[in-house]
C-alpha cells in the first residue's frame, strides 16, 4: 500500500493548513478502496484532513496560542478514533472552536480518565457550547458542565450505570448528559426509579394522569422535583419529562416527543431500549394518529422530527461499514478538492456500495453528479437507487423528491418537477402504515400547488387544494395545516370566497367525538375558521362559530 505521510503525532508545525495540504497531497495517491481507508497510518491521516476542514485553520491557530488547548490538540490530532468521532457528530452551524474549548477544558480536568472517557467529555463540550438551563419550574440557573460529566464519570466507574458508557457513541452520549435538571435530580432518579433498560417505557405510566390539571390547568406542584411529580400525578408532559429524565440518569439515551393527534397536542418519549433499538411510542397513543413526533436537538437547539433519530440509530451506523464508507466520504472531499473527480466519483460510489444507507454518501454523489453534468438517466438510476435503500424512511424518500424536483427545475423542466411531486404524493397515499405521514404529504402537497402557481396556472393548484382537503377531511392536523395555507393562497390570487365555502364545507365533514380533548381540538378548529369567515367579511358566521367554541371548550373542561 502507499505510505501516507508522517501520522504518527499530532500536529507539529506552524500553520494548521500547510500540515492539512502535506496530508492531503499523500492522500491524493491513495486508492480508493476499503482495505486503503482501514489501514494506518491512512485512516488517521483522513480523520486529520476531515478535522483541520470542519474546524477551519484560523480557528486551530487561535485555540493553539491558548495554554489550555495546545496541548490538547496535540493529544487529539494523534488519535483517530477520538479525531474520527469529532468529525462524524458536530453539525453544520456549531462552533467548533468552543466545543473544543469545552473539551479541553474537561480533558485537562481529568488526566488519568481524558483516554478512557473521552466519547463522554466530547457529548458534554457538544451540549454545553450554549447554556443548558435548568428547568425553570424547578430551579433556575444553568447546568454546569463539569459537574454534569463528573457525574457521568463517577457513575460509570461505581457501575450505577443502566448502559455502559463504552456502548455509546457520542452521537448517543448528547441525549444522556443533556438534562436539565441538578445533579441532585439526577441522583434521586438513579436510586428510585428502576426498570429494566428495554421495560424503561414503563416510567411513564408512573405518574398518574390528573383530568384536573389537563382540563382546568391545576399546578399540584410546589417545587417541579421528579419525587414530587410522581407523588402528585400530572399530565402527558409530566409523564414524559419524568420518564425520560429518570432514563438519562441512568446512563440512557432519551428525550421527550411533542406532536399532534387528531385529539390535539401530546407528549410521549423515546428512549434506546437496546444496544440496536430504539423505541419511539413509549406513552404514545396509537389511535391518535400522530404524523410524527418532535424533539429538540441537544446540540444545536432547533427542533427535529423523530424521525431523524431513527435514522441515527439505523443499525448498519453501528456497523464497521459505515466507518469505512465515512473514510471514503473524507477522501471524496479531498479528491474533489485536488481536481481528482474521478477519484472523488469512485469514492462515494464505493462507499454507497460497501453501505448501502450512509446518507451523507449518497448526498455527496448525488451533488458529484448533478454538479459534474451526469446524463438525466445516470442522476435518475441514482435517485432509485437511493429510494430502493431507504424505503423504510418516508423522511428520506421525501429528501430524494426534493433532489428530484431541484435537478428538474435547474433543467428548466417545470412540467416533470410536477410529475415528481404528484408520484410523491401517491407514493405518501398509498404506503399503508407511512401513509399516516401526513405531515410529509401535506408538505409535498404545498409545494406542488406553489409549481403550479408559479406557473401561472392557478386552476389547477386550487383544485389541488381541494383534493387534498377532501383526502384530509378525516385528519384535524392534517387539514387544519391545508386549510390555512389554501386560505393564504386564496387570498393573494384573489379567490377567497370559493375558498372558505370550500374549507368550511369539507370542515363539517370532519369527525369528532364526546371525548374532551376531541372536543378542545375541534374548538380549536373552530376557532380558525372562524378566522376565515371574519376575513371574508362574514362576521356574523365567525359570531356564530366563536360562540359554538366557547360552548364546546366549557363542556369539555368541566368533564370529570
Amino acid at each position: 500500500m502507499v505510505a501516507v505521510g508522517l501520522t504518527a503525532t499530532g500536529f507539529a508545525a506552524t500553520d494548521w493548513t500547510a500540515w492539512r495540504d502535506a496530508r492531503e497531497t499523500e492522500l491524493l495517491k491513495l486508492p480508493v478502496t476499503p482495505v486503503a481507508v482501514n489501514a494506518e497510518p491512512a485512516a488517521l491521516t483522513l480523520a486529520q484532513s476531515a478535522f483541520v476542514r470542519r474546524v477551519a485553520p484560523s480557528v486551530l491557530s487561535a485555540l493553539e496560542q491558548e495554554p489550555a488547548t495546545a496541548a490538547f490538540l496535540q493529544w487529539l490530532t494523534a488519535r483517530r478514533a477520538p479525531l474520527e468521532d469529532f468529525c462524524a457528530t458536530i453539525q453544520p452551524g456549531e462552533e467548533a472552536g468552543t466545543v473544543l474549548r469545552l473539551w479541553a477544558q474537561l480533558w485537562n480536568g481529568d488526566p488519568t480518565g481524558r483516554d478512557k472517557y473521552y466519547r463522554l467529555a466530547l457529548a458534554c463540550a457538544l451540549v454545553f457550547d450554549r447554556p443548558v438551563k435548568i428547568n425553570p419550574q424547578l430551579a433556575t440557573g444553568t447546568v454546569d458542565m463539569a459537574e454534569r460529566y463528573a457525574y457521568y464519570r463517577r457513575c460509570a466507574e461505581t457501575g450505577g450505570l443502566r448502559v455502559p458508557l463504552e456502548e455509546l457513541a457520542p452521537f448517543e452520549l448528547v441525549w444522556v448528559v443533556d438534562a436539565p435538571v441538578p445533579t441532585r435530580e439526577l441522583d434521586w432518579a438513579r436510586h428510585n426509579v428502576s426498570y429494566p433498560r428495554s421495560k424503561w417505557g414503563q416510567a411513564y405510566a408512573d405518574v398518574a394522569y390528573r383530568l384536573d390539571k389537563a382540563l382546568r390547568e391545576a399546578n399540584p406542584y410546589k417545587e417541579y422535583t421528579l419525587a414530587e411529580i410522581k407523588r402528585k400525578g400530572g399530565i402527558c408532559t409530566d409523564q414524559a419529562y419524568y420518564a425520560a429524565i429518570s432514563a438519562k440518569a441512568n446512563g440512557i439515551p432519551a428525550m421527550i416527543l411533542v406532536g399532534q393527534g387528531q385529539r390535539g397536542g401530546h407528549a410521549w418519549f423515546g428512549f434506546k431500549a437496546a444496544r440496536e433499538k430504539w423505541d419511539m411510542n413509549a406513552g404514545r397513543y396509537s389511535g391518535d394518529h400522530f404524523a410524527t413526533g418532535y424533539t429538540t436537538d441537544p446540540q444545536t437547539g432547533q427542533r427535529v422530527k423523530e424521525q431523524a433519530l431513527l435514522l441515527m440509530a439505523d443499525y448498519q451506523r453501528r456497523q464497521p461499514e459505515y466507518l469505512l464508507a465515512t473514510r471514503l466520504v473524507w477522501l471524496a472531499d479531498v479528491c474533489a478538492a485536488g481536481g481528482q473527480r474521478d477519484r472523488a466519483l469512485a469514492a462515494l460510489e464505493t462507499a454507497t456500495q460497501l453501505c448501502p444507507r450512509h446518507l451523507p454518501a449518497w448526498t455527496a454523489l448525488f451533488a458529484q453528479y448533478r454538479d459534474g453534468g451526469a446524463p438525466a438517466a445516470k442522476l435518475a438510476a441514482q435517485l432509485e437507487a437511493v429510494r430502493s435503500a431507504f424505503r423504510e424512511y418516508p423522511d428520506v424518500l421525501d429528501l430524494v423528491a426534493e433532489w428530484e424536483v431541484a435537478m428538474h427545475r435547474r433543467a428548466g423542466n417545470d412540467t416533470a418537477a410536477a410529475e415528481s411531486l404528484r408520484d410523491q404524493q401517491r407514493r405518501l397515499s398509498s404506503r399503508g402504515k407511512t401513509g399516516e405521514r401526513t405531515d410529509l404529504l401535506v408538505e409535498t402537497v404545498l409545494e406542488r400547488a406553489q409549481l403550479l402557481a408559479d406557473s401561472g396556472d392557478l386552476a389547477a393548484a386550487d383544485n389541488l387544494y381541494r383534493e387534498a382537503l377532501r383526502q384530509q377531511n378525516r385528519n384535524l392536523p392534517g387539514f387544519c395545516a391545508l386549510a390555512d395555507r389554501y386560505f393564504q393562497f386564496a387570498e393573494k390570487h384573489n379567490r377567497r370566497a370559493d375558498a372558505v365555502r370550500v374549507i368550511l364545507d369539507n370542515f363539517s365533514r370532519l369527525p369528532v367525538t364526546g371525548d374532551p380533548f376531541s372536543q378542545l381540538a375541534y374548538a380549536r378548529a373552530e376557532r380558525q375558521m372562524a378566522g376565515y369567515l371574519e376575513r371574508d367579511g362574514q362576521a356574523g358566521r365567525a359570531r356564530d362559530l366563536l360562540a359554538r367554541a366557547d360552548r364546546r371548550e366549557r363542556q369539555a373542561r368541566a368533564a370529570r
